[in-house]
């Protein structure tokens, strides 16, 4: 049996193409755009952290300007969900 040909994929056309997909999502906060990549091109430290340090990789030096304008890691999590059309599961309940 024959095997099928080789193939091979040019990175920067492959980003091209999932950013024609997913575009980034932006959050409004007054008179503030932030601006959020699409998942697929988030870097994969944003994976192996919590929510909050995520947040701070995804918004890098604009978090302390989202945060001021009311933003949380959870709300950036929670819009985030809602623009790839998943659910943010809620913490569990306190047993305390």
């Amino acid at each position: 049996m024959a095997k099928a040909p080789r193939k091979s994929y040019d990175l920067a056309e492959v980003i091209a193409s999932e950013l024609a997909k997913a575009q980034p999502v932006d959050v409004i906060a007054g008179d503030r755009t932030f601006h959020i990549p699409p998942p697929v091109l988030w870097p994969d430290k944003v994976y192996e952290v919590g929510d909050i340090e995520g947040a701070r990789i995804l918004l890098g030096d604009d978090y302390e300007a989202y945060c001021a304008a009311g933003g949380t890691a959870k709300l950036l999590s929670v819009i985030i969900a809602k623009s790839v059309g998943a659910t943010v599961p809620e913490s569990p309940a306190s047993t305390d």
